[in-house]
């Protein structure tokens, strides 16, 4: 069963393609910096309470990529997966040991990142310009 991307509108649409700045995991946290590309464009910090696992390849390595094309094909850079394959693919690995918890995939598609994560809960977004 092919996975199903929701966009979802968690970055405003009026500061253009957005592309990672940067990626963190380490004592603060897993979080994901990003910006629009008009040259105003506040920076926005992508974080989690608790991240399980996430992958992230260049854009330029994902043109192929069946499993993400339902998302690089649509507009927007934020979306939550359904019968998600990476989240059955961490089952998989991980011998199904976590297979009742409450997980959620998130992708992050922008210009020169493709970014997915395993979490519990939703995204938290702060425009770090505020």
């Amino acid at each position: 069963m092919a996975s199903t991307y929701s966009k979802k509108e968690w970055l405003p649409e009026n500061w253009g393609t957005y592309n990672c700045e940067g990626l963190l995991d380490d004592y603060e946290g897993f979080r994901i910096l990003t910006r629009g590309e008009a040259r105003s464009a506040p920076m926005y910090r992508i974080s989690f309470e608790a991240v399980e696992s996430y992958c992230s390849v260049e854009e330029s390595s994902c043109i192929n990529d069946t499993r993400r094309k339902p998302g690089l094909t649509q507009s927007g850079w934020c979306f939550q997966v359904e019968n998600s394959w990476f989240l059955k693919e961490f089952h998989e690995i991980s011998s199904g040991i976590r297979k009742d918890f409450d997980y959620r995939h998130f992708a992050f598609y922008f210009a020169n990142q493709c970014i997915d994560v395993i979490a519990f809960g939703e995204p938290i977004i702060e425009n770090l310009n505020e």
